[in-house]
């Protein structure tokens, strides 16, 4: 996930996230990142179009045409609609009584179950978060995680302590952001002492 960006284009990410305030830094010495409260809990979009697929194949069959422009129209209006979970989840009601196979109906049941738990949850509200320019895949925080650990902590021979490591990390998302100034001015107030002269 995330290969089809270069590291340039994921500090890019990074940064958006932050300047958005989906993403914080903690004042905790360490700079850790954080999950703001400006984030709305949206359920990965890529998990939920697994449920649709599911549904769209029990009601017109596994892998057929009419299956795959269901799902498809089904993955739209989650996406364009305000209350498009509640669409799509009366849309698969009506069609649960036309289904003739049992195991088909079990399939779809369980879809409807499972999308209507989430859209209850608060979590579906794709078109709120798409209007808001805000991720709706884990893609994007995957990759973060990767360029900002993973590039840096896991190269060949590296060793850190718990401190170290997350000194490195707070450094290395404090560039990635465009925030290493503040950064700086922060720790150059925080961490200066003053000396006394010898006798």
């Amino acid at each position: 996930i995330g290969t089809e960006l270069g590291e340039q284009e994921w500090r890019g990410v990074v940064r958006q996230l932050l300047a958005q305030g989906l993403l914080g830094v903690v004042a905790d010495g360490y700079g850790t990142l954080v999950i703001t409260d400006a984030s709305a809990s949206v359920l990965d979009g890529f998990h939920v179009a697994e449920y649709v697929r599911e549904a769209a194949e029990a009601i017109e069959g596994p892998n057929t045409p009419a299956a795959r422009i269901l799902a498809a129209t089904w993955r739209e209006t989650l996406k364009e609609q305000d209350d498009g979970a509640s669409t799509v989840i009366r849309s698969m009601r009506a069609r649960l009584p036309t289904i003739a196979f049992k195991t088909r109906r079990k399939e779809l049941a369980s879809a409807i179950q499972y999308i209507a738990n989430q859209n209850e949850a608060g979590r579906m509200n794709y078109a709120d978060a798409l209007n808001r320019n805000y991720p709706i895949g884990t893609g994007i925080t995957e990759a973060a995680a990767k360029t900002i650990v993973g590039t840096r902590m896991k190269r060949a021979g590296s060793r850190f302590s718990q401190h170290g490591g997350q000194t490195v990390m707070t450094f290395r998302a404090a560039v990635l952001s465009g925030r290493f100034e503040a950064l700086h001015e922060l720790l150059h107030r925080e961490y200066m002492q003053r000396v006394q002269d010898a006798a």
